[in-house]
């Protein structure tokens, strides 16, 4: 198996340029975050390669609140965030059920029937990441959200996780990867430190894995702590 190690973009401090020459040094491809309209123009002077967009607002834009306009706003975004991937060649857009707890009645039938018509705007794989309960009261586990994408039923929608919320989930973060098909996996230790600074067990992990698409996801760290988390990672993958 060959695995393709990435950062997310909000792992990463100073200038988009600043980022993506840390990228462009350590070898890893970006998950950019769509945050809002702003100048991407800088990513055609480097070879670091967009595989995946984040739908990053949809932190604060909750697609299966009860107030429309916040569903609208979020779909939209979506829409959005399909068209920067399309233009930069990206192959995934990442999205999520919800987050929040204020929910509509109809969520999961919303959930089910927005992910259908998403995938009907575009040919990338519309990517669906497994959240906590302490992010969201809808589908909080990674096997929840494995149903859901069944359920769903499109060729281009499919899997992805994270290390960190499935540890808050209380599930056995490495034999879980023996049971989905998950396309990407965003590695963050306990807590939302980086990888090697808490108890989760990476080497373990990266032995189970299915996915080849492996993304780092911190909070709060410093340069230092992604080079010593690359360093980290590379050190267990194979060669």
């Amino acid at each position: 198996m060959t695995y393709i190690l990435g950062c997310v973009e909000q792992c990463l401090s100073g200038s988009f340029e600043d980022k993506l020459d840390l990228l462009e040094e350590l070898g890893l491809w970006l998950e950019l975050a769509n945050t809002g309209p702003r100048d991407i123009s800088p990513l055609d002077s480097y070879s670091v390669k967009v595989k995946t967009v984040q739908a990053y607002m949809l932190h604060k834009l909750h697609w299966l609140n009860p107030e429309k306009k916040m569903q609208e706003a979020a779909y939209e975004h979506i829409l959005d965030t399909i068209k920067i991937a399309e233009d930069i060649g990206a192959d995934h857009v990442l999205t999520v059920p919800t987050y929040g707890f204020d929910l509509a009645d109809n969520s999961r039938q919303l959930c089910v029937q927005n992910f259908r018509n998403i995938s009907k705007e575009t040919n990338l794989v519309i990517l669906i990441e497994a959240l906590s309960p302490k992010k969201t009261g809808f589908l909080p586990s990674l096997p929840a959200v494995a149903e859901l994408v069944d359920e769903i039923n499109r060729d281009n929608v499919g899997l992805a996780a994270d290390t960190w919320h499935i540890q808050e989930s209380d599930l056995e973060v490495v034999e879980i990867f023996d049971d989905f098909d998950v396309i990407e996996l965003h590695l963050r230790d306990t807590n939302s430190t980086p990888p090697g600074q808490g108890t989760i067990d990476f080497r373990g992990i990266i032995k189970a894995l299915s996915p080849q698409l492996l993304c780092l996801e911190f909070n709060g760290g410093t340069k230092m702590d992604l080079i010593a988390a690359y360093k980290y990672l590379t050190s267990l993958i194979p060669n």
